[in-house]
């Protein structure tokens, strides 16, 4: 069975993307600001989507297919004041928008299903994305939107190891229920799934070890991709260094 290659409304994707902890949720909100760029948002399974592909878990239609979908259905509920984050205290809530009653007050409009098509399909719209490691798979969303527009955020890496700590996510044998992530099964253990390039030599390492060694290989998958990607693609991609931002916005 195949997925049918359809007409996607959204054309325009910008992704603000990086590793957990580089500073994407405070670079979106900037970017959210920019002229003709709606208030980011933050769907999980445009991440998720592109690990599992590059693994082999899904085909390539299905994951188009379902990568255009999610992105559709995200552009036309905020369109509508669908869906939106209410919730005060997090980064990627509509609060945080330096206009958040033009998101709610969509809450309480009608709005027609042709002008509906025409915002979402709009030319000078950008929809915004924010995801985490997505430059690592980035060939499945080229081919859903090759178009796609990504600002890449990085960091100096030994302030993400002390930050990965604090947040312990060294401490992957743990079971934890509010990660809520499609693991992948090794030894019997759920774990990331870029613990795929890891062989089976990770036995015993500690908990720094373990972070120091899941940073150093997105950076290593994220080289790899960049290295292989033509001109063309590499021009759809700029890349930030979190402390330049802090810095010198």
């Amino acid at each position: 069975m195949n997925f049918a290659k359809k007409n996607t409304n959204v054309e325009n994707v910008l992704l603000v993307d990086g590793l957990t902890r580089t500073g994407k949720f405070f670079l979106a909100k900037i970017v959210s600001e920019l002229e003709n760029v709606d208030f980011f948002q933050y769907l999980q399974v445009l991440e998720q989507i592109p690990y599992i592909y590059g693994l082999g878990g899904m085909s390539e239609d299905a994951s188009i297919a379902l990568i255009k979908s999610s992105v559709d259905y995200g552009v036309y509920n905020q369109i509508l004041g669908r869906s939106l984050n209410h919730r005060v205290l997090d980064r990627s809530s509509i609060y945080n928008s330096s206009n958040p009653e033009l998101y709610l007050k969509r809450q309480f409009e009608i709005i027609e299903k042709d002008e509906i098509i025409h915002l979402i399909r709009s030319n000078n719209k950008k929809h915004l994305f924010c995801t985490h490691n997505v430059l690592t798979n980035i060939d499945i969303m080229l081919k859903a939107y090759p178009d796609l527009k990504m600002i890449h955020i990085i960091r100096n890496p030994v302030d993400l190891v002390f930050s990965w700590y604090k947040k312990k996510y060294g401490k992957i044998n743990s079971y934890d229920r509010l990660n809520l992530n499609p693991d992948i099964s090794k030894n019997g253990i759920a774990v990331p799934w870029y613990h795929n390039e890891w062989g089976d030599n990770d036995n015993g390492m500690n908990e720094v070890d373990i972070i120091i060694k899941s940073i150093k290989t997105l950076f290593d998958l994220i080289n790899k991709k960049t290295s292989c990607m033509s001109t063309t693609d590499k021009d759809k991609i700029f890349i930030i260094k979190y402390e330049k931002l802090i810095m010198d916005p």
